[in-house]
């Protein structure tokens, strides 16, 4: 079980962090192979027949696996909840791949693990890392990505958000606060924020 010791990373903290050695630059590659692999690669043709869960392992395992190869990330898994961490992190910060709904809800069945995860409650066996999602949605051929961020999650609210990939979204579900961490309603600076690192690479 969780316990109440808190983990928190700021958006200012985490944008520093994911902007030096171009990590974010990588997440964003990595991201973008998946969605050639998923459109042009094995499994074209086949897709529409492919349930949510199984397209969210692909694209999951492809990210997890570049992320390693090529970004200097450690692959973790703890309790079915996967996820990579930078192997030079001293800042604190574990990302996991997850495909995001319309309102930037995470696809996959809740349990007491992914409850856990949420929580940003310190939990045995993990380190104590702020645990951020790096979500995607598809566009409405399910073929390629539309845009991508990075949140941080306490329990189904978003604290903030990062958007590193598409056009500018026009609504995002931030509640805005984090009932452990922030007592006062924060500036827009402090849970919003946007980048198109996609535009980067081509």
């Amino acid at each position: 079980m969780a316990t109440k010791e808190t983990c928190y990373i700021s958006l200012q903290e985490t944008r520093q962090f994911l902007m030096q050695e171009n990590r974010i630059i990588d997440m964003t590659r990595g991201l973008h192979q998946c969605q050639n692999f998923w459109a042009y690669g094995r499994y074209r043709g086949i897709q529409h027949i492919l349930t949510p869960r199984t397209r969210g392992n692909i694209f999951a395992d492809h990210w997890q696996n570049y992320m390693e190869t090529e970004a200097n990330a450690t692959f973790l898994n703890h309790q079915g909840q996967k996820a990579v961490r930078f192997n030079d992190d001293s800042t604190g910060i574990i990302i996991r791949i997850k495909h995001l709904g319309k309102a930037l809800q995470s696809w996959n069945l809740r349990t007491k693990h992914s409850d856990n995860w949420n929580s940003q409650q310190l939990m045995p066996g993990m380190p104590k890392y702020a645990r951020l999602e790096y979500g995607y949605r598809l566009d409405p051929t399910g073929m390629l990505v539309a845009d991508a961020f990075v949140l941080l999650k306490e329990g189904k609210d978003i604290v903030w958000i990062w958007q590193t990939w598409g056009e500018r979204a026009d609504i995002y579900p931030i509640q805005g606060r984090h009932p452990d961490i922030l007592d006062n309603a924060p500036a827009l600076e402090e849970v919003y924020s946007y980048d198109n690192f996609e535009a980067l690479l081509n």
